[in-house]
């Protein structure tokens, strides 16, 4: 028996002796639901009391990463514990300095003609900033610290590896200048020389010439206007040479060594820094089969065609008529009634807000109970629209009649800044072929590419940033079991960079990679459930949100899990 549980009985022994049983169950000591820990949290949103070990799972584990979790007194919204001012610690914390972002006592007179808030207004305030420290900072430096760790063992070996290249070419670099210096030094000697004996030979010349001039001289000193006129005409125009020393050029880099050699070889010498660059591909990973986690029957709609995300509990759902944001209970919380009669004509903002086409196809904002137009150049009306919350940039498909046999439409995509300035027309491909012909469905991926849905050409159509065409995917290779072709409908992308489509002519939503090579089937058509039309992915819960096509489906919303966090173990080194 622990001492825990000898207390317990001991505790409840005696209370009920004094006839103090509800003081008993009070008093009992609350263990971890998970592992019978001690007690320092509690989850309000699953009821569970968590030790400090479970917490951290519990707040790094995606299907819990967004629940209230708060230490345990807070559970029965006691006072919270007093903290002695920093600066004076004869007094406690009163008031959150909102200038200087600090906690402050009734002693701080630096902050009294600051705006302030009381201390529990201003934790409700940062409250969803202490969430994304606790649920994905966290998480994310405790991948930095694994990778360090690992890296660490193997850093040693690496360096010294390093430093013997650097060693070596160090060498041959010494070996290289002591040549050049030595074939400089050799020239700079001989042009020294040759031109000591060229100065030589011009004083010689200059000695000479002063003597022939001195001589005549004096034969002409007792004629003085002669000896002027000779002096001006001949002496002058003679003796002008002076002594001048030829100038040794600088050392120079000898014609049998190239100063690129030289270049390359100092340019070998400097190691490569390994950048310590976290990316998702080390934080997430696939799970081996796609988890239900739930499932919506979602009123006021007969299917759902697209699906636009606002918070983890509340999306906005969309057939060719209807536009409602519901929850997770499949309440519908609010109505758009003038959307135009497309299916991927909605999308939301990295605000939340709602933007979306209507009737007249203009692009209206809609926040809480209000909308209005947002200025765009356009000279046609849009099919599809797509916000990219991680650019701020929107993308708008347009369909227009083309003069080609046996094509209905030529489509563009036009790019647009988050105030509505248009920054690039998509519509040609280096042939000048069109690119798309009906765009009913938009996305941009990590990297930046731009991806349409196109139901006309019966493809997948990718563009990188510039415009350019990379690939289109027209369906699963030969092998896959599925029938060859594509009909695209909804289209996501997650945050490894892949390309989910939900393929009506086969039932299924499959998927590739960023450059378009077919990787699996990540879900195939449930029982007798009609088809599947519309597809989200949450880049928050990394959950799969996928529209059911059917109005005899009793559950039309359903959410998968096929992406889960890596898991770190830190060691004690």
């Amino acid at each position: 028996m622990s001492f825990r549980e000898g207390f317990e009985k001991l505790l409840s022994w005696t209370c009920k002796a004094l006839g103090m049983d509800d003081f008993s169950r009070q008093c009992m000591v609350r263990t971890c639901t998970v592992c019978n820990g001690d007690t320092e949290f509690y989850c309000k949103t699953c009821e569970s009391n968590l030790c400090l070990q479970c917490k951290e799972i519990h707040n790094s584990y995606l299907d819990t990463v967004y629940h209230d979790v708060v230490i345990y007194r807070e559970k029965f919204e006691s006072i919270q514990k007093a903290e002695s001012c920093g600066r004076h610690p004869e007094m406690l914390y009163e008031m959150y300095c909102q200038s200087c972002e600090l906690p402050v006592c009734n002693l701080c007179t630096e902050h009294r003609n600051h705006e302030k808030l009381d201390l529990k207004a201003a934790y409700s305030k940062h409250k969803e900033i202490i969430h994304k420290i606790r649920s994905e900072i966290l998480h994310r430096n405790y991948s930095v610290l694994s990778w360090i760790q690992n890296h660490t063992k193997t850093c040693n070996l690496k360096i010294s590896g390093i430093q013997s290249a650097m060693s070596s070419k160090a060498t041959r670099l010494k070996s290289l200048t002591d040549t050049v210096l030595l074939n400089d030094i050799k020239k700079c000697s001989l042009i020294l020389f040759q031109t000591l004996q060229h100065q030589k030979s011009k004083l010689n010349t200059f000695l000479a010439k002063s003597e022939y001039c001195e001589h005549r001289s004096e034969h002409l000193l007792y004629r003085p206007v002669q000896f002027f006129l000779v002096y001006k005409k001949t002496l002058i125009n003679k003796i002008k040479a002076t002594a001048q020393v030829k100038q040794v050029p600088l050392l120079s880099i000898s014609d049998n060594l190239k100063k690129a050699d030289v270049s390359l070889l100092l340019k070998e010498t400097q190691s490569e820094i390994m950048k310590t660059e976290i990316v998702n591909e080390q934080l997430l990973k696939m799970v081996s089969k796609p988890v239900l986690k739930r499932s919506v029957k979602v009123n006021d709609i007969s299917y759902v065609c697209h699906i636009s995300i606002v918070t983890p509990d509340k999306f906005w759902v969309s057939d060719w008529n209807n536009l409602i944001l519901t929850d997770t209970s499949g309440k519908t919380l609010q109505k758009v009634t003038d959307k135009a009669a497309f299916p991927g004509v909605h999308t939301v903002s990295k605000a939340g807000e709602l933007l979306y086409i209507d009737i007249k196809g203009d692009v209206k904002i809609q926040t809480d109970s209000q909308s209005k137009v947002m200025r765009m150049e356009r000279t046609e009306s849009p099919i599809s629209l797509h916000y990219c919350a991680f650019a701020g940039d929107i993308l708008l498909g347009f369909r227009g009649f083309h003069t080609k046999v046996n094509i209905s439409y030529a489509g563009i995509v036009k790019q647009y800044d988050s105030i509505g300035e248009e920054i690039q027309t998509l519509q040609f491909d280096h042939k000048g072929e069109n690119l798309f012909g009906d765009p009913r469905y938009l996305t941009k991926n990590c990297n930046e590419d731009i991806i349409v849905s196109d139901y006309t050409f019966n493809a997948v159509v990718v563009v990188d940033s510039a415009g350019k065409h990379r690939f289109s995917y027209t369906g699963p290779p030969p092998g896959s079991g599925l029938k060859p072709g594509l009909l695209p409908q909804g289209i996501c992308t997650d945050a490894l960079s892949h390309i989910l489509v939900v393929d009506t002519l086969t039932d299924t939503v499959q998927m590739m990679d960023k450059d378009g090579n077919f990787l699996s089937i990540l879900l195939t058509k449930p029982g007798s459930i009609h088809e599947l039309y519309g597809l989200a992915y949450d880049h928050k819960t990394h959950l799969l949100i996928v529209g059911r096509g059917s109005s005899e489906c009793t559950d039309i919303v359903s959410v998968y899990r096929y992406i889960e966090r890596q898991n770190y173990v830190l060691t004690d080194t």
